[in-house]
């Protein structure tokens, strides 16, 4: 036997190998994906020794880039890499090389074997599929069908590898529910590769010499003598401070009953002590620190990095807001479009990403720059409603992108889930450059809760909201007002929870005016920028180029409009409650009129300089029971109540639209 610790290394894990290779599952053994790997080094200090992959068919160390057509040449089935492993005699073992065409994800767990047994929490995460022990007996390999992201957190020892990396093979199999029940090898879920991502995502903090920071909690418990064993990576049994209140006060200590989960462990931000005894859950962190002597509980969490920040003004650099069309479209925030059914709020959205694809004018005359666009509609239907409209708008339809199914591993379909799939979405998004506009309709759906609770609502938008100020575009909501509410304040009109209209930085409304027929836009609400304004619109039926038969609705701006958002929605609404002399309109008409019969251009004028429209001086003189009747043959049209004087009656005649415009 040679004394070269190197060579013995080497021939105990071939002979391991070949003993163990009929433990890994034909399903891995048949993908083209392994190669081998030599010894190099080993530390004296540690233990740990340098694996460098080498190409089965040729002996070559790997070189050039990972997934190129010549690295993937180079690869070859287990069988034929075990067969180079048995040939050459300078080769340690088999390995993986992870890459995105296989679809592989490996998990790599360093130290969680503690004597000779797998904490349940790991143990969890590898019952139902492949698992074996790692090269140097104190961690676990686990495999699953499917991508995921890489990463490496280097203080809990979760690694993950799925489109880059080189992974050892050893067959010494995990005696788990896989194993006896020969099961296939488990295809990640969305749910389970969130987690393991997690887990894998870096995080902790490490000293300068590179080691893990003792953490002050683990530390108080080693101080008080109640601290038991590890419990796997992050996660530590020890004694519950007040165990003689438990049901089994002369358990057998280190049996995982009472734990601490070390800051970052398994998507904590914070470490926490957690005992599953019913007798202790009324008590709470601050409870089991104080009963182990921890009297400053700032020092503790301090020392692990949960302290709140103060950052100075002065330190804060101002931003311009940014805008898609200004005063109403800000890049990088959340827009709500509200309005009554039938007012045209989804055709609006069209029109407006219309004119982001082609880069044409907003009904402000300014120029939009081009962009693209995302639509997600759970209401109308791409085909027959969506793309029709914005072909009658004129958009550049190779700019926009319509939000489908979503695509499971096994490549099985299914409908998109904006409360479960939003992750997926915002992943996909962000692969497209130039993303100015992103609709949601309704925005409702992006909420798995109840959207009648502000923190449901918040919680659901948020990711939303995230994504659009990261890729900096315009995200539009479009929601209804709430049935009944005609008269109110247009922004607490908004459907569902105020949270909605509170987390968007500016609310749209619309309405119909109720006797012209035509619509309106205007801004109910605005925190970086002027509210109320706006413009009127129709709605109208055009056909659409090369579709003989196919016709589809438009968008034609009409006049701007002046005045607050509740004004105008409630004029055009027909908000025709009866005025009263308090009213300020009505009084101010009243009083006018009482003086004299006043010509209907001369009360327009007076009433524009006071903030009254048109349309809301006609309202009123009705209300107020007054009349318009014209002076003579083409004479002008005056306006008198009840009342006033009138200086020559005969000749005045009654009309019956009684209305100058």
């Amino acid at each position: 036997m040679s004394n070269d610790p190197v060579i013995e290394l080497r021939n105990r894990l071939r002979a391991d190998l070949i003993r163990n290779a009929a433990n890994i599952p034909d399903e891995l053994k048949d993908i083209p994906v392994f190669l081998n790997w030599r010894v190099t080094k080993i530390d004296p200090e540690t233990g740990k020794f340098n694996k460098i992959p080498v190409y089965a068919q040729n002996g070559k160390n790997r070189h050039g880039e990972q997934g190129s057509r010549d690295d993937l040449a180079n690869l070859v089935t287990f069988d034929e890499a075990l067969k180079a492993l048995k040939r050459d005699k300078t080769l340690a073992g088999v390995g993986m090389a992870l890459l995105e065409p296989f679809e592989l994800t490996a998990l790599d767990v360093d130290g969680c074997v503690v004597d000779g047994g797998i904490p349940p929490d790991i143990e969890q995460l590898v019952d139902i599929t492949y698992a074996e022990i790692s090269p140097s007996g104190k961690g676990i390999r686990a495999f699953y069908l499917g991508l995921s992201k890489n990463g490496k957190n280097h203080v809990d020892g979760f690694e993950l590898f799925s489109s880059t990396g080189f992974v050892t093979i050893t067959g010494d199999q995990v005696d788990n529910t896989f194993a006896q029940l020969g099961m296939p090898i488990q295809r990640l879920t969305p749910e389970l590769r969130e987690k393991l991502e997690t887990l894998a995502r870096s995080k902790g903090k490490k000293d300068a010499g590179g080691a893990k920071k003792a953490d002050p909690i683990v530390e108080a418990f080693r101080k008080a003598g109640l601290y038991e064993r590890p419990f796997g990576p992050g996660k530590h049994s020890v004694t519950c401070p007040f165990e003689s209140g438990h049901s089994d006060p002369d358990r057998a200590p280190g049996d995982g009953d009472t734990v601490i989960l070390e800051a970052h462990y398994n998507g904590h931000d914070t470490t926490i002590i957690q005992c599953s005894h019913a007798s202790c859950a009324g008590y709470s962190q601050r409870d089991f620190l104080e009963a182990i002597g921890v009297d400053s509980l700032s020092d503790v969490f301090g020392a692990i990095g949960q302290v709140v920040k103060l950052i100075r003004g002065d330190s804060i650099i101002p931003e311009i807001i940014e805008w898609l069309m200004h005063g109403w479209l800000a890049l990088g925030k959340l827009i709500l479009l509200a309005g009554s059914p039938g007012t045209g709020k989804t055709t609006l959205a069209m029109c407006f990403a219309a004119v982001v694809t082609r880069g044409g004018n907003w009904p402000d005359g300014t120029k939009c720059a081009p962009g693209d666009v995302v639509i997600w509609s759970g209401e109308d239907s791409p085909s027959d409603t969506l793309v029709p409209r914005l072909m009658a708008c004129k958009a550049d339809l190779k700019r926009v992108h319509f939000v489908g199914d979503t695509v499971a591993d096994l490549g099985d379909t299914r409908t998109f889930d904006p409360a479960k799939d939003m992750p997926l979405l915002m992943a996909e998004i962000q692969k497209i450059q130039g993303v100015k506009l992103i609709v949601v309709d309704p925005v409702v759906s992006a909420v798995a809760g109840d959207s009648h609770k502000n923190a449901e609502v918040r919680r659901g938008l948020q990711p939303l909201v995230d994504l659009a100020a990261k890729i900096r575009a315009a995200l539009i909501g479009i929601t209804h007002f709430t049935k009944g509410t005609a008269g109110k304040d247009t922004t607490e009109r908004v459907t569902g929870s105020l949270a909605f209209a509170a987390l968007a930085r500016v609310v749209m409304a619309t309405a119909r005016d109720s006797e012209t027929g035509d619509y309106l836009l205007t801004r109910s609400k605005s925190n970086i920028g002027p509210d109320g304004g706006g413009w009127r619109y129709k709605l109208e039926q055009v056909d659409v180029p090369k579709f003989a038969g196919l016709s589809a609705s438009q968008v034609v701006w009409g006049d701007a409009l002046e005045g607050s958002a509740r004004d105008l929605i409630a004029e055009a609404e027909g908000d025709s409650r009866q005025a009263k002399p308090e009213d300020r309109a009505a009084a101010w008409l009243h009083g006018l009129l009482m003086v004299q019969p006043t010509p209907a251009s001369e009360v327009f004028e007076l009433g524009k300089a006071k903030g009254f429209s048109q349309r809301k001086l006609q309202r009123t003189l009705t209300a107020i029971g007054g009349v318009s009747e014209k002076s003579g043959y083409q004479g002008k049209c005056y306006w008198r109540v009840p009342g006033s004087i009138v200086a020559s009656t005969d000749e005045l005649e009654s009309v019956d639209d009684g209305m100058e415009l």
